[in-house]
């Protein structure tokens, strides 16, 4: 037989012997693919089980006892819950107890933290109410804004403590104690101590008016925003600030109505003297900013960049003692007539009313903080002495009372007596 006959029968008898490997191999592979896909299926068809919810719950600031001009004792602070969890979590329910008794002080529905205004999760989803913002996502921190009440006679509790129940998951279960599972997802927080202390009175930061509180303590406003301001630390430093502006008896902040170009010195509180709300020392006094210029749209016009240096304009802190600061913003350039060093007393002249830095008219921004920095600190609750409420957005002579002791709310209207204590 040919040589070539030979190798060819040769060849056959390799492929006879390759065929069958080939065969066994594919199998193999094919009863691995399979048996990994179904691995994989039953994985992820596994319940989850958790001893705890991997939750980190933080509050600022401390929860303080304050009285509103609406006659409201509540205390105001923001809860940040921040999930450590590889899954997301829904909230059902949110409960504000006292550590102590256990006694339920507020509770918040879906519908409730379906409000962007009440409950935001980072980066925030959505501004309007949304079943989509009760979701928290894993590795994500939801923020929760809190004015709660406190019945007028009722004792102060001395602790706070927070309450967060879930949606169930179906694949995910709480392990309790005796080694049964559960499907109600809850956490509860740390006691928070409720600070004691009576809060600062002060005396007022602005004479005559009436002056409307813009972006005034209430849920959803510019002064709810949160601040990493220079260090890496997120606070809420406007919680209970004020943008003073003076308005006429129609509730203008300026003639009405105005042409299409307008200049500060329009606006009925440019140039208003800004006073010493206590005795204190001035521990910042940052001059040098050029004002804005207001537009018509009521965007921001800014002469120089948007910076840390420049948001506040020109801008005092004033050391009141305590571990607080009365700060002021947005002043005229050259008009702050104290230093840093300077002893003042209530009622002194600070400087006047402008609108330097990142505001859209002249006004007077002024809040309490807990730290010598206007954004790098916590709001603090405080009190003005007294002045006269004459209701809210619009004058109106039939609300006005004199009100003592009270931190005014979102759009009232302040009329300061005297600049005298």
């Amino acid at each position: 037989m040919p040589a070539r006959y030979g190798l060819s029968l040769q060849g056959r008898k390799v492929i006879h012997k390759v065929k069958p490997l080939l065969a066994t191999a594919f199998a193999a592979l094919l009863a691995f693919v399979v048996g990994s896909s179904a691995w994989g299926q039953s994985r992820r068809e596994e319940i989850i089980r958790v001893r705890t919810l991997p939750l980190n719950v933080d509050l600022r600031p401390q929860p303080q006892l304050v009285t509103t001009d609406a006659d409201q004792r509540v205390m105001a602070y923001v809860v940040f819950i921040t999930s450590w969890a590889d899954y997301n979590l829904t909230f059902a329910r949110i409960d504000v107890e006292d550590a102590n008794s256990g006694a339920v002080l507020a509770s918040y529905d879906r519908k409730a933290l379906e409000d962007p205004a009440r409950l935001r999760t980072t980066r925030f989803i959505t501004s309007k109410a949304s079943p989509g913002n009760r979701v928290l996502p894993a590795g994500r921190t939801a923020i929760l804004y809190i004015i709660l009440p406190v019945t007028a006679g009722s004792t102060v509790p001395k602790a706070l403590r927070h309450r967060f129940t879930f949606e169930p998951d179906d694949k995910l279960r709480i392990v309790r104690d005796d080694g049964s599972l559960t499907t109600e997802l809850v956490a509860v927080s740390e006691p928070v101590p409720v600070n004691p202390a009576a809060v600062p009175v002060l005396g007022p930061p602005l004479e005559g008016g009436p002056w409307r509180c813009g972006n005034g303590l209430a849920l959803g406003n510019s002064h709810t925003s949160l601040y990493s301001f220079r260090t890496a630390q997120m606070r809420v430093p406007q919680l209970f600030g004020c943008d003073l502006l003076k308005v006429d008896s129609g509730g203008n902040i300026l003639p009405s109505p105005f042409p299409n170009q307008i200049t500060a010195s329009m606006f009925y509180g440019y140039g208003a003297k800004v006073l010493a709300v206590a005795d204190g020392r001035v521990v910042v006094a940052h001059d040098g900013i050029p004002e804005s210029t207001p537009q018509v749209s009521g965007e921001v016009s800014m002469p120089v960049p948007l910076t840390n240096a420049t948001v506040a304009g020109n801008w005092i802190a004033l050391d009141i003692g305590g571990g607080r600061y009365a700060f002021y913003a947005h002043f005229q350039p050259g008009s702050l007539r104290v230093k840093v060093g300077d002893r003042v007393r209530a009622g002194q002249v600070l400087g006047l009313v402008g609108m330097a830095g990142n505001a859209v008219n002249p006004h007077l921004h002024f809040h309490v903080g807990n730290a010598p920095s206007l954004n790098g600190s916590d709001g603090e609750p405080y009190v003005f002495r007294d002045y006269v409420f004459e209701g809210r957005s619009v004058p109106d002579k039939t609300a006005a009372r004199r009100v003592e002791r009270r931190v005014p709310v979102e759009n009232s209207l302040l009329t300061f007596p005297s600049a005298k204590p």
